[in-house]
């Protein structure tokens, strides 16, 4: 856990990028539903993206998910190109990313 992996992990996958909190009371709602879902969908991937408030934060999140899981390491470029990418940030982002967002949390791109 928390090594990098190659883009041939995701090979023959479907993938979806989750974007989520653990501050976030409805993404606690929704990540147990996500990951019954998952666990009947081998075929399936998830790339999560971090709204956490700290790498402590993250690590706690992460720590629950489904171990297959992959997640793009917290505070990094790629974290934030995402977001502004698919336009999908929590509330309290707002003063780094804007008001100018598609979705709030949790948010599922597939």
């Amino acid at each position: 856990a928390g090594q990098p992996v190659g883009a041939g992990a995701l090979d023959g996958k479907s993938v979806a990028i989750y974007f989520a909190g653990a501050w976030c009371p409805m993404c606690r709602d929704f990540l147990p539903k996500l990951k019954a879902y998952m666990e009947g969908s081998p075929d399936k991937a998830i790339v999560f993206v971090s709204s956490d408030f700290s790498q402590e934060d993250f690590n706690r999140h992460f720590a629950v998910m489904n171990q297959d899981w992959l997640a793009v390491p917290y505070g990094s470029e790629a974290q934030n190109s995402l977001k502004k990418k698919y336009r999908a940030w929590g509330g309290r982002e707002m003063p780094t990313f804007g008001a100018a967002r598609r979705s709030g949390l949790p948010t599922l791109v597939v």
